[in-house]
């Protein structure tokens, strides 16, 4: 059984699945979704008559929106404060240092960005400051790589692996 799930529509708590309307609202599971205003409105053209199916109500989410009128689906907002990326086997990351309150700043880290000596040698680490980064992940066209990239806004869009992200309301430690 899944969680519950919203109207594609409105938002509001889906109680139908109509999964004849797949690629009508976009090309996600989720869009097959709807309440029951939306689902009449939606299917309320005689071409449209489709086969709709009741979604099943989670207990626990149904027992904490009992009382409301329009149940809206409770949302866990997430702060986005690392990126890892590699590029052939070589780690580095962008991690985000809330400020107090401030805007945040964000550092590259590179572990092994130079070398001393050989065989016997040691790693140079770097940390770099990146005024820059949170406009790049709020402005930019994330499916486009730009060759002509600034060398650290190139290897973040090219070579991310993984985001890390934090619930600021949650935490143990602040």
């Amino acid at each position: 059984m899944l969680g519950p799930r919203e109207c594609v529509i409105c938002g509001k708590l889906a109680t139908k699945e109509c999964k004849e309307c797949y690629k009508v609202h976009g090309e996600d599971l989720y869009t097959i979704a709807f309440c029951d205003t939306c689902d009449e409105l939606n299917h309320k053209q005689k071409r449209r008559e489709h086969k709709r199916t009741k979604l099943k109500e989670h207990r626990y989410f149904s027992e904490h929106t009992h009382s409301q009128q329009t149940p809206i689906i409770p949302r866990e907002k997430m702060e986005l404060f690392a990126v890892i990326c590699i590029e052939t086997s070589h780690y580095v990351s962008f991690v985000k240092n809330n400020n107090e309150g401030k805007e945040p700043k964000w550092v590259f880290y590179d572990s092994m960005a130079d070398r001393e000596g050989c065989n016997e040698g040691y790693n140079i680490p770097e940390v770099r400051y990146c005024p820059n980064l949170q406009k790049w992940i709020t402005t930019s066209d994330l499916d486009y790589v730009d060759p002509d990239q600034p060398e650290l806004q190139r290897r973040l869009f090219s070579d991310s692996y993984m985001c890390l992200y934090q619930n600021t309301q949650a935490m143990m430690f602040q």
